[in-house]
């Protein structure tokens, strides 16, 4: 998908690119405090908005598929691939974002932790919520939702497109058999940071994870080549922009002709990556 945004200030002519959640890593943009923005999308796409309260003013910043740091947690049959998209030292107020991959018969947030407190730097209080799709639209994961003294205490079903609110408590998933669960993960609360504390009963499982699920990573940080230019071609893309130097030149319409290094230049601009060969 690619999609162009622009706020008063600035523009971003290009971002996204994977053709769904499995198939790369994302690109975030960060905007301010009541800034006023359009998006024009040039496909067909998904876009996530994820909103909180907020009163400080930190400038814009998109943040591309490598700046994501990628992690591999857990282990055994607890391992999961976390991409961190905006994290505690990102320049924000409150919002933190990441995604998770859990590849089948996995389990994720496991062992099972909360994070309704504010006693760092052990925990602090962040509100969350979990955005579901799924490689396979009928599966499913479970999550279960608890607290200590069980005032809560759900156990639900969630299918692909679904979103669980997680205001306290403990909150584990599982994918089910043969389907691979993707979650987009948005917190905010009391301070910038994603300290969490286990839930007692189970955190003696992390003694026994001898090795991480050999399936991760699911998605792979890849340097893609979308066109290969060899010698001569049948068309040139020349400039719509009269006066304006090459590098900064958004627009270019194609023509019959045939330089191979006009062709890959152009469509740099456009954002495609390629190799020139004679």
């Amino acid at each position: 998908m690619c999609a162009r945004s622009t706020t008063a200030q600035e523009s971003w002519p290009r971002i996204g690119g994977r053709s769904n959640v499995f198939d790369g890593l994302p690109y975030t943009l960060y905007l301010p405090v009541a800034t006023a923005f359009s998006i024009t999308a040039d496909t067909d796409c998904d876009l996530a908005f994820c909103y909180c309260r907020a009163e400080q003013h930190h400038p814009a910043r998109l943040v591309t598929p490598d700046q994501v740091r990628v992690e591999i947690r857990g282990g055994g049959n607890a391992t999961r691939q976390i991409h961190h998209m905006l994290t505690p030292e990102f320049p924000a107020h409150r919002l933190l974002v990441v995604e998770v991959f859990t590849p089948a018969g996995n389990w994720s947030s496991y062992p099972p932790h909360k994070h309704d407190v504010h006693n760092p730097p052990g925990e602090v209080d962040l509100e969350e919520i979990y955005y579901y799709r799924l490689d396979r639209p009928e599966g499913y994961a479970i999550q279960k939702v608890y607290t200590a003294d069980r005032r809560i205490d759900e156990t639900l079903s969630v299918r692909d497109g679904e979103l669980v609110l997680i205001p306290e408590g403990y909150h584990p998933v599982v994918a089910a058999h043969g389907y691979n669960v993707y979650y987009l993960n948005a917190l905010a609360g009391s301070a910038r940071s994603m300290a969490a504390s286990d839930d007692p009963d189970y955190a003696w499982v992390r003694d026994t994870w001898r090795e991480q699920d050999p399936r991760l990573p699911m998605v792979k940080r890849v340097k893609s080549m979308d066109v290969v230019i060899l010698g001569r071609i049948g068309y040139d893309l020349y400039s719509e922009e009269p006066h304006v130097p090459l590098p900064q030149v958004r627009r270019f319409s194609r023509y019959l002709g045939g330089s191979s290094a006009n062709m890959a230049v152009g469509l740099s601009r456009l954002g495609a990556t390629g190799r020139h060969g004679e």
